[in-house]
């Protein structure tokens, strides 16, 4: 045994992950009833280097300079009923998608009506990490999309001709050209400069 990693402000409770972000940093997760903390710890002397509080999944883009967590939001309803969970998109700590939900100069952002819900699908990097894909189910309506988010925070999104599962993923051939399989088909999209277009071949 080198060292033991104690995350600063650890409360004891058992870790859901732990995985090596690079030679150099640990990421361990532990996760309550509405949200996680997630520590990143350097492993050569057992400093805590970041916390990002709040969110799920958190999901390192392959060079290891961006994190993307699903953030749960709230939709307000009338007095006596339920609140709706929603998804907003976090990357390292900076809130980019959708951009309605964001309040970028408030230090606590308050729950607010919101016209449109989002539910979105697995996160995956593009492989050059130019781009995040995710599926969003948005509400009430309950169409689809597919949403690219970069970055600097450029969106693009198209919809889907289908319903999408929470479990339906983007995968990329490349950095422009990427697939969503769904209802037993597979829908093919492209990066077109600044918009994404589906190229799917007409069904025979």
């Amino acid at each position: 045994m080198l060292r033991h990693l104690i995350p600063t402000g650890y409360v004891p409770e058992p870790f859901q992950q732990l995985e090596w972000i690079d030679n150099r940093r640990v990421g361990a997760m532990t996760c309550g009833h509405a949200n996680c903390m997630y520590w990143v710890l350097d492993a050569n002397n057992g400093r805590t280097m970041q916390v990002f509080q709040g969110g799920f999944d958190f999901i390192w883009s392959h060079n290891r300079r961006w994190v993307a967590r699903r953030f749960v939001g709230y939709l307000d309803a009338p007095v006596g009923t339920p609140l709706e969970e929603l998804d907003h998109l976090i990357l390292n700590d900076e809130w980019v998608y959708p951009a309605s939900s964001a309040d970028k100069n408030a230090k606590v952002r308050e729950r607010h009506q919101l016209e449109q819900g989002h539910y979105f699908g697995p996160f995956t990097w593009s492989p050059h990490d130019v781009w995040l894909g995710f599926t969003d189910t948005v509400t009430p309506e309950g169409d689809p999309y597919v949403v690219l988010v970069s970055p600097a925070g450029v969106v693009l999104r198209d919809t889907l001709p289908v319903d999408v599962q929470f479990d339906t993923r983007v995968t990329w051939t490349d950095d422009e050209h990427l697939n969503v399989f769904a209802a037993g088909r597979t829908f093919t999209f492209i990066v077109d400069g600044p918009q994404l277009r589906e190229t799917t071949l007409p069904k025979n």
